[in-house]
């Protein structure tokens, strides 16, 4: 998957034994190659505007995503979004059955992030905008269905 600006490509490869995937980000300028990920089931990568971060969001298990925010600068330290929602956000609705992924980025700080899964009050989605190491808000207008869930998963990568 080649980012917006075509610079960089990302690579999805199978191994026979475990890590089974991997991610694998390319420069095109100059040739150089570095593992940024390792997954098990299944992942969606999501592209910054200016081409200098993606987001992954892997399906790890089927009770629980990992969902992070990686730079093309090698040096950058990955980003826990569902860590760093857990801690900033004021009205999280917690449960089981739990999955976060980043649905799109608005500009190269801020990304729109989806959580939903089953609570103590049934399926719930929550639609939160985070900036990169700053804070995160709810959405003005929030994912609305008959099935919270399924209108969550349809909106994320």
């Amino acid at each position: 998957m080649f980012s917006p600006d075509r610079r960089y490509v990302l690579r999805n490869v199978n191994n026979s034994q475990e890590p089974y995937h991997s991610i694998f980000l390319t420069d095109k300028r100059t040739g150089k190659k570095r593992k940024v990920y390792d997954y098990g089931r299944g992942a969606a990568v999501v592209w910054a505007p200016d081409s200098r971060r993606f987001a992954v969001n892997d399906y790890a298990g089927s009770d629980f995503t990992n969902t992070y925010i990686f730079a093309t600068d090698e040096m950058a330290r990955p980003i826990d979004v569902q860590k760093e929602i857990y801690d900033k956000a004021d009205d999280l609705i917690g449960g089981h059955h739990e999955y976060f992924g980043v649905a799109r980025w608005l500009r190269n700080q801020r990304v729109i992030v989806h959580h939903w899964g089953h609570g103590d009050e049934g399926m719930f989605c929550q639609c939160y905008i985070y900036t990169l190491n700053g804070p995160v808000q709810k959405c003005a207008r929030q994912p609305k269905s008959s099935d919270p869930e399924q209108r969550c998963e349809d909106t994320t990568p």
